[in-house]
């Protein structure tokens, strides 16, 4: 663990306030006991006549003294009497306890850090430039501080400024106290310099969790922000490794980082030390004061901050307890309800959209959610019923992008009183055969509430879309149900602590010991009666942390759920851990249903070598995704088993939520939950929407899909022919299939199921039949089988269905002989938009990979493509303007260049090589006959470098071969045969000037030899080298447009997307070669 200092930048602006003084002023006091002395009221000459003050003054005065409550004025008369509390002070004689009247409006500076939106007084300072937090894109705003925090900070400004003598002599030193700060919109403009938040903190590197830690408790930050400084620090980390920030604050980091103190670790310091009181030496009573009364607060904060966090936690098992709370929420609802689910379908809307369109009509504000990465699609008739709800005659609206919004836990959010934390997708028709495990959480008070309000956050940031993200909800003043009444805090009697005693007196030093025995019993009592868990928010990477301590901070138990393990994460140092928790005497129990994944099976080879109760992985778990350790509980959208370093962030990866809950009764209900038990579970719920053709046999349905599931899986995908005949003997199977569609089956199961329903069918008119043999011809499609697609596509009668016969033909033969003629007559049937791009990206792969079939015909028929727009008319004309001399593409070569891009590379580098030191030879210039006639020679045509240089334009490695072989070793050979052959009577170079022309040639035969070493035997065919030289041209030309393809093809309208796509992973190969 290693302490530094980092920057926060911080924007600073001005606020207005309304300041007051701490007690009344010597002119106020006197005027109270003049009212007081008065028989009666008095009017206000008579005040003005006995204080000699002047009318205005001493109605400004009356005035004040009004507003405090302190007198009232009878406007009728005229005159100015006590109220009974005034009164009974100045008879009391406490009138100096009586809070000032006098009130000054002003302006104060101060600033919001940009990192967790605390706000606090202006500093000065200068940044250490390479520790500045980056905070581009952050969604701190100074509107987003509240009316208590700008008054915290503007109280914070007093304190610390001290009053100006010659400013403040007439009001002989009292306190000013802040009354009111807020923000008119005129304040919203930002001062001009940046100011900076020095934060000390702790950073530390988790080596299992391959996670920045980070600890803060610099006490320039409130406990709450503290933790989000350290979360988001974090996070940083794990978003950003490249930053310059990220990457000095991890060459800090050393070693872990050891956990803050906990309350019970403060609690128990503090009874220590008031254990210990009586032994306290006089002159160290102070010093030892101090040291309590910082104990105390922190103690105090960390029980206040649990306290903020506290709600009730409910388990929510099963899908259709699930859909029950869904519902519930939704109907609930009194100004917003937003909806988070990863994959969202029309069947899944069926069952919400009743109670989404009540909502709607109680002018409730919908927000949805969807998408798990980018590349995510919404189907057509989801996005249909979105936009029907959010039509105009709704009093409510409706928030939802179309596009992803990347994220992987799905969730409700009631206003800011209520949220489920759902274990499957809630607005999805697939996987309703399963046992999902959610949590719903309840505000217990009315009052903020702190997680519901960071949950809000996160879906706030989670919209693609700046401007829906900021019509969401976020704060508990949003929703117009802010306490007139501020809830009066249960630490409220802990404000106050023992007094400082006195070194010399013994009584008051005894005093001062039961004073903090009392306080500390009064914090014990309070922690005692708190029965509810307390609840945080975490995101992203944290959850690995997360994993990670409780794996090595586990003493009873460790429960992991993970729906399905994967071996990146199943590591030998995980199994390691996992034995040595078992060996510390750990029960641990990984909850997974999952039964053939190679991580599964690596766990269970682990409980057999051990053998023992302390560890097992049940079989028949509910699906969830958790962590469980003493008296945490982690659950959400994180798959502990599944989901590794890499995860989180706003770029193109996805995004996980979960809560982090402390409380031991939850974490062993919990607990026994997810441990398992061997029994069958309930069958599953009916679909929530969708008929089955048969209504009478709903349960019946649902039976076999199940079982065809179980049969799927325990035979490894492949369902048994004699299985399949005994759940399909309905005389109408086909709602068997349905089922199975719509549970989210693997689509393999479907097709099989589908397959031999087809085999066993006497008619495809029916309009059920007709519906699935459609249904599984596109899911052929999206899985890119083509050929089996084709051959049902004639089942289906009407012409005009997508895909048509045509292009259904193109695809099938894509990579057959038969491919010209069938794309000629796709090409001349009218082909739709969306087929002549899926066309294009066909016939391009076609004419440039090779075919058996007339090339000729092909290239005509895509010659007919003239409709074409960009980027799919220069995949086209990259095609057609490939040399026929240089067709097909030498993919054999391609691959071999591609498996050995380094050494073609240092090829491709010594030719380069090669040509420049022949054109340095050639530059060289002589002044006397006998030295040009032999440069003359050497680099003509028919000379020795003249070849040579064709060679190298070429890059033909069997000819350089047969030049090297007829060439001396010797360079000052080469020279004077070269000397010799240039004329009769031509002299011998010598001297200097031989010297500086042989360290030229020199260069090139050095860089001839070494272009002979490097070439592959690839490079030694003459016709290959033209073939290579054109297909890099093309290859060129492709990569610079393929970006724009792909995400031009994953545009596509359904179903001509997958073969576009299919299409253009052909060209893959050259294009990564052409981008290499």
């Amino acid at each position: 663990m290693r302490e530094a200092t980092v920057y926060v930048p911080c924007d600073a602006f001005s606020v207005r306030v309304q300041l007051g003084y701490g007690g009344l002023s010597p002119i106020e006091q006197l005027v109270l006991r003049a009212l007081a002395a008065a028989p009666g009221a008095a009017g206000a000459d008579d005040i003005v006549g006995l204080f000699g003050l002047g009318r205005q003054v001493t109605e400004g005065v009356i005035f004040d003294l009004l507003r405090a409550q302190h007198v009232v004025v009878d406007f009728g008369t005229g005159t100015v009497r006590l109220t009974e509390q005034t009164r009974r002070r100045v008879e009391a004689g406490t009138l100096d306890t009586l809070p000032g009247a006098e009130l000054i409006e002003d302006r104060c500076e101060i600033m919001i850090d940009r990192l967790t939106g605390h706000v606090l007084p202006v500093r000065s300072g200068r940044p250490d430039v390479r520790l500045v937090v980056p905070v581009a894109g952050s969604a701190v705003r100074i509107t987003d501080a509240s009316q208590a925090q700008l008054l915290g900070a503007v109280t914070a400004v007093l304190e610390r400024d001290l009053p100006d003598p010659e400013r403040d002599r007439q009001r002989s030193g009292r306190p000013r106290r802040a009354l009111s700060a807020y923000l008119a919109p005129s304040d919203l403009q930002l001062l001009a310099s940046r100011r900076w938040l020095p934060l000390t903190v702790h950073l530390g590197w988790d080596t299992d969790a391959d996670r920045l830690q980070v600890r803060v408790e610099d006490p320039v930050l409130p406990a709450r922000h503290r933790e989000l400084a350290a979360a988001r620090l974090a996070q940083l980390a794990d978003d950003r490794p490249e930053d310059e920030f990220v990457r000095r604050i991890r060459s800090l980091a050393r070693g872990g980082v050891t956990a803050a103190p906990t309350f019970d670790e403060y609690l128990d310091q503090l009874r220590h030390r008031v254990d210990r009181l009586a032994d306290t030496l006089p002159g160290t009573r102070r010093q030892t004061h101090t040291e309590l009364r910082r104990i105390a607060e922190r103690a105090r904060v960390l029980l206040e901050r649990r306290i903020e966090t506290e709600l009730t936690v409910t388990p929510v098992l099963g899908t259709g307890r699930h859909d029950e709370v869904l519902r519930e929420l939704v109907g609930s609802a009194q100004r917003q309800v937003v909806i988070a689910s990863p994959h969202l379908d029309r069947a899944g809307l069926g069952g919400a959209l009743p109670s989404l369109r009540d909502a709607q009509q109680r002018g409730v504000q919908a927000a949805i959610l969807w998408g798990r990465t980018h590349r995510d699609r919404l189907e057509a008739a989801a996005a249909n019923v979105l936009t029907d709800l959010g039509g105009r005659h709704n009093a409510g609206r409706m928030l939802w992008y179309d596009r992803s919004c990347k994220i992987n836990t799905s969730m409700v959010v009631c206003d800011d009183r209520r949220a489920l934390i759902a274990g499957w997708d809630l607005l999805s028709g697939r996987g309703r055969d399963t046992e999902p495990l959610g949590l719903l959480l309840d505000a217990p008070g009315p009052g903020a509430c702190a997680p519901i309000e960071s949950m809000l956050d996160w879906l706030a940031v989670s919209f693609p879309d700046h401007r829906i993200a900021t019509a969401l909800y976020t704060r508990h003043t949003d929703f117009g149900t802010a306490d007139r009444q501020p809830a009066t805090s249960p630490l409220a009697d802990l404000a106050t602590m023992p007094e400082t005693p006195r070194e010399d007196e013994d009584d008051s030093f005894v005093f001062w010991q039961q004073d903090w025995q009392r306080y500390a019993a009064r914090l014990d009592e309070l922690a005692a009666g708190r029965t509810l868990p307390a609840v945080r928010v975490v995101a992203d990477g944290e959850h690995r942390a997360l994993l990670w301590s409780a794996i090595r901070g586990s003493a009873r138990r460790l429960v992991v759920a993970s729906p399905r393990p994967r071996e990146a994460v199943v590591t030998h140092g995980l199994v390691n851990q996992l034995r040595a928790r078992v060996a510390a005497g750990v029960a641990v129990r990984i909850a997974t249903p999952a039964r053939d994944e190679p991580a599964t099976q690596t766990l269970r080879q682990l409980a057999g070598q051990l053998r023992t109760d302390r560890f097992k992985v049940p079989r028949r778990v509910p699906l969830a995704r958790a962590v469980i350790g003493d008296d945490d509980v982690v659950l959400g959208g994180f798959d502990p088993l599944s989901d590794g370093p890499g995860i989180g962030g706003r770029g193109p990866r996805r995004s996980f939520l979960g809560v982090l809950i402390r409380g031991a009764a939850i974490a062993d209900e919990l607990a026994a939950t997810l441990e398992g038990a061997d029994a069958p579970p309930p069958p599953p719920p009916p679909p929530a929407s969708g008929a089955s053709a048969d209504p009478g046999a709903g349960l019946g349905l649902v039976g076999r899909a199940h079982r065809l599931r179980t049969a799927y899986t325990d035979h490894a995908g492949r369902v048994p022919i004699a299985v399949l005949d005994a759940e399909l003997t309905l005389p109408d199977p086909w709602p068997i299939v349905a089922e199975l569609r719509a549970g989210g089956a693997p689509t393999a199961l479907v097709r099989q199921a589908a397959s031999r329903c087809l085999a066993r069918c006497s008619t495809y008119d029916a309009p059920a039949v007709a519906g699935q043999v459609r249904d599984l011809i596109r899911d052929l499609w999206d899985d890119q089988d083509f050929l089996p697609a084709a051959l049902l596509r004639p089942l289906v009668a009407d012409p005009d269905w997508r895909p048509r016969p045509a292009l259904s033909a193109v695809a099938a033969t894509r990579h057959d002989e038969q491919l010209p003629d069938t794309f000629t007559d796709a090409a001349l049937d009218g082909p739709l938009p969306a087929e002549s791009r899926a066309l294009a990206c066909v016939g391009a792969a076609g004419l440039l990979l090779g075919i058996d079939g007339d090339q000729a015909v092909l290239r005509e028929a895509l010659e007919l493509l003239d409709d074409l727009d960009a980027p799919w008319d220069e995949l086209v004309r990259a095609a057609l303007d490939h040399p026929v001399s240089a067709a097909p593409l030498p993919m054999s070569a391609i691959r071999a260049r591609l498996a050995d891009t380094r050494q073609h590379r240092r090829t491709d580098a010594g030719w380069a090589g090669l040509t420049a030191a022949i054109e340095h030879a050639r530059q060289y210039r002589f002044d006397f006959d006998s030295g040009i006639r032999t440069h003359q020679h050497l680099f003509a045509d028919d000379g020795p470098l003249g070849r040579l240089g064709r060679i190298a334009a070429t890059r033909a490695a069997t000819d350089l071969a047969a030049w090297l072989a007829r060439q001396p070793s010797d360079v000052g050979t080469l020279l004077d045969r070269a000397t010799r052959a240039a004329g009769p009577g031509t002299e011998l170079l010598h001297s200097r000037r031989r010297a500086r022309y042989l360290d030229r040639l020199r260069a090139v035969l050095t860089a001839a030899r070494r272009v002979a070493s490097a070439a592959s035997a690839a490079d030694s065919d003459p016709a290959l080298d033209h073939r290579l030289l054109a297909a890099r041209t093309t290859a060129l030309r492709l990569s610079t447009h393929w970006p724009a393809l792909t995400s031009a093809a994953d545009a596509l309208d359904a179903p001509e997307a997958p073969l576009a796509r299919a299409a253009l992973a052909d060209l893959s190969v050259v294009v990564d070669w052409g981008m290499r």
